[in-house]
């Protein structure tokens, strides 16, 4: 259902008359929708961002480690 009316929005919005201007309570209904779907977005966003991070960040770290010691050990090689 709340997608027929983003679809009807947008159906309207493609119409050849470009001198047409939404009603106030057209403009303030898309807003709303908008600001609804967008706090979604950004939530899903940043939970998949957080689930990235923490998937990457042992391997980031191991990598951080495995050259650290590499140069440790050219050092101790220098000796």
């Amino acid at each position: 259902m709340k997608y027929f009316a983003m679809i009807s929005l947008m159906m309207c919005a493609c119409k050849e008359d470009y001198e047409r201007q939404l009603s106030s309570q057209a403009y303030i209904l898309s807003d709303s929708m908008f600001i609804a779907r967008a706090k979604d977005f950004n939530q899903m966003a940043d939970s998949l961002c957080e689930a990235r991070r923490q998937a990457e960040m042992p391997v980031i770290i191991d990598s951080i480690l495995r050259v650290r010691r590499e140069q440790i050990n050219q050092l101790r090689s220098l000796e």
